[in-house]
């Protein structure tokens, strides 16, 4: 109590100090002289305290480059023990109103999806033949699951080394929106690959928008609805369950492993990179 007490004094000396050269004192000084106040006084001293919790850690985080994509960089994986954190913040979900299902990752982490009828529009152009377009994205804003209420930030793991940001980070870094698909069986493949390799693997592309894909395609062949054998129309990036890996995976070997992996195709694309998907046209997966 005596250490509180000569706080008190000290910033009062400070305060009658600051009265005696200025007609009041400081308003940081005031401040400052009301929180030790508090302190001196015990009042919530020990309640409302501690640092945010750490953001989970994924194997690499995506940085941008010039490129319409995102390339990582390997870090250290997390402790196999660790599960992905996540901040206990209550949000109010729709209930009953929300249509769409929750999707469960390899990581355990369970995801709500929700309608939003504006980005499913952006489809119209991009579908195949018999294609439906998709109606349920993941929420970047509320990435919350409805069992529990947990929120989770962009940094939520959804595999033991794939974090959810580095799966959407071309999109959300160049600004298309926050609306998003990340398929979990996709995801599953992914770790798969990168177990099977016993190496960090770095995603360069992973979810585009409908938009985000005709820009692609409008900087690589200029027409924004795709050129046959240089960007694809209805490219499974639209659907959450491609990746475009880099130039270390760019061998027929490492494309046989993908399709060990359960991805159904698997493409040298452009001397620059290895594409992988789980394009259901495919029973079984072809190799380009």
């Amino acid at each position: 109590m005596a250490s509180k007490t000569v706080a008190v004094t000290t910033w009062h000396a400070v305060c009658v100090s600051a009265c005696m050269r200025r007609a009041r004192p400081p308003l940081f000084v005031v401040g400052v002289f009301a929180t030790v106040i508090s302190i001196a006084t015990g009042c919530n001293s020990e309640q409302g305290s501690g640092s945010p919790l750490p953001a989970p850690a994924g194997e690499h985080a995506p940085v941008p480059d010039s490129s319409p994509a995102v390339t990582g960089h390997d870090a250290q994986p997390p402790p196999p023990a660790r599960p992905p954190l996540a901040a206990t913040v209550i949000t109010p979900l729709d209930g009953d109103n929300n249509p769409c299902p929750a999707l469960t990752y390899p990581s355990g982490v369970t995801l709500q999806t929700f309608p939003d009828v504006a980005t499913t529009a952006t489809y119209a152009n991009h579908l195949a033949t018999g294609e439906s377009a998709p109606e349920c994205f993941l929420d970047v804003d509320n990435l919350v699951n409805p069992n529990t209420h947990e929120v989770y930030s962009l940094t939520v793991a959804l595999a033991t080394h794939f974090m959810l940001q580095e799966l959407v980070g071309t999109e959300l870094s160049q600004g298309y929106g926050h609306f998003v698909l990340v398929a979990p069986a996709a995801v599953a493949s992914l770790e798969a690959f990168r177990e099977a390799l016993d190496t960090p693997v770095s995603v360069i592309s992973g979810f585009r928008s409908p938009k985000h894909q005709e820009d692609v395609c409008n900087s690589l062949c200029g027409d924004p609805l795709g050129c046959s054998g240089t960007c694809a129309n209805n490219s499974r990036h639209m659907f959450g369950d491609a990746f475009d890996l880099p130039l270390q995976f760019y061998t027929p070997a490492d494309e046989q492993v993908a399709c060990d992996a359960a991805f159904t195709f698997a493409y040298l694309e452009a001397a620059t990179h290895l594409h992988v998907d789980q394009n259901p046209a495919y029973a079984t997966c072809v190799i380009e």
